[in-house]
């Protein structure tokens, strides 16, 4: 029986989540790994397949910008369509000819699965004739959109289970005038996690494959807890990996969106790298001064439904009680000094301080650097662009003040040599003696 892999993602943006698809699927093509089944779900996202109508979008970017929805154009199939927090989202990555060369039929194995899952928690699902999804009681459940390369799949469905339906109104939902719905406005108290183990029962059932969990970032499902996935993001299209320099934050940590979290450095560019979510960094994957292809996941942030994550408050130790006053009060004793602090580690003398970045690599290559001769000015002593570019303009500006070098006389000849260059007449010469000045010949006394 074949192989397929569920990986449970928890929260990602949309984006990332192309990526990690289009990563997928080349591996796929090429035998790397086996079939693939990614759970994901994706902040407030607006989608446009290749077949969709813009005007299907009833309203402009600045309102979406202000509601806080992305938008995307997209190569999967169908219309318009809406993801965010309470929605399910399966990308299957498959090889079909592994299983059959037909695309309708892919289609309505998806369809089945979907209502295998709803049906386990009472809900009766079905098709509607001519139109591709998942239908309750005439309202749209779930919504089917693929893509297909080298019969190698991508992009998957959209299901419902406590999604906030209020933002469907920003769209016309596939294309179609038809109500949407979800698990929980029909009456049913499924959990994300439940509903996502039905899936994959009824995804191993219906492509006849054993499912193996790969990766479960998010145990009870959607909404309530998830982990977003921080990568190692492309500077530039010939940057193809980057070094980590510094992390801004520790595990344990609290982040905002769009706080400054870790700094990397290129062969291009060094800068600071936001968080791409608000939670609790809680892992770092890569250490500081490690250099990585792009796209690696990095760290993960562990977030809440609500966007906090609930700390625990430690006990404070309640001070000790005073000692009674004596009836002679001694005099106050001077404050004891602070205990001396200790001394930063420098680096080993005739040693490099910190992690050194492509980037100051290449530069220090290029003009003929020694490093141990650069003082850094980062963390830990670690030498940045900043450090180079100042070292080599104090060592322009020492040049350019240095006067110029007097030129060395000119060794006096050497008369041996001339000697055996008489001596060797059929020798080549080299040079030719100066001839004397003529003098006019004296007339002769008569």
């Amino acid at each position: 029986m074949r192989r397929c892999e569920l990986r449970e993602l928890g929260r990602i943006e949309y984006g990332a989540a192309l990526d990690l698809q289009g990563r997928f699927v080349e591996e796929r093509k090429q035998g790397r790994i086996p079939d693939q089944f990614l759970i994901v779900e994706h902040p407030p996202t607006i989608t446009l397949g290749r077949n969709g109508r813009l005007e299907h979008l009833l309203v402009g970017e600045e309102d979406l910008r202000r509601a806080g929805v992305t938008f995307y154009h997209t190569d999967r199939g169908g219309d318009i369509t809406y993801h965010g927090p309470g929605q399910i989202v399966g990308y299957p990555i498959l090889d079909l000819r592994e299983w059959k060369r037909d695309v309708v039929a892919y289609v309505r194995a998806l369809e089945e699965v979907i209502m295998g899952a709803v049906g386990e928690f009472g809900l009766r699902a079905g098709r509607v004739p001519g139109c591709t999804g998942v239908w309750v009681e005439g309202r749209k459940i779930a919504a089917i959109g693929v893509h297909i390369s080298r019969w190698v799949t991508s992009h998957g469905f959209a299901l419902n289970v406590t999604t906030d339906l209020s933002y469907f109104r920003y769209i016309v939902p596939c294309g179609l005038s038809a109500p949407v719905t979800s698990m929980a406005d029909l009456g049913c108290a499924a959990t994300g996690g439940e509903v996502v183990r039905a899936l994959a029962r009824h995804f191993g059932r219906v492509f006849d494959c054993e499912i193996i969990q790969a990766v479960r970032e998010c145990s009870e499902g959607f909404g309530e807890r998830f982990m977003t996935d921080v990568v190692m993001p492309q500077m530039g299209e010939s940057i193809v990996e980057g070094t980590v320099t510094r992390w801004l934050k520790k595990k344990g940590d609290r982040v905002e969106r769009d706080e400054p979290l870790f700094e990397i450095s290129t062969d291009k560019v060094d800068t600071e790298i936001p968080s791409p979510a608000a939670g609790v960094l809680a892992e770092i994957l890569v250490e500081e001064g490690q250099t990585v292809p792009i796209n690696t996941v990095v760290a993960r942030i562990e977030e809440t439904g609500d966007g906090r994550t609930p700390v625990e408050e430690k006990p404070v130790a309640a001070p000790p009680p005073a000692p009674k006053a004596e009836v002679a009060a001694a005099a106050p004793a001077p404050p004891a000094a602070p205990p001396p602090q200790p001394a930063a580690e420098a680096a080993p003398e005739g040693e490099i301080p910190g992690p050194i970045s492509p980037l100051v690599r290449r530069m220090a290559r290029e003009h003929g650097i020694d490093l141990r001769e650069v003082k850094g000015t980062g963390s830990g002593g670690r030498i940045t662009k900043q450090d180079v570019e100042a070292y080599l303009a104090t060592r322009a500006a020492q040049a350019a003040a240095a006067p110029p070098p007097e030129p060395a006389p000119a060794p006096p000849p050497n008369p041996h040599r001339l000697r055996r260059l008489w001596r060797h007449p059929r020798r080549p010469w080299r040079f030719r003696l100066p001839r004397a000045p003529s003098v006019p010949r004296r007339a002769s006394n008569p």
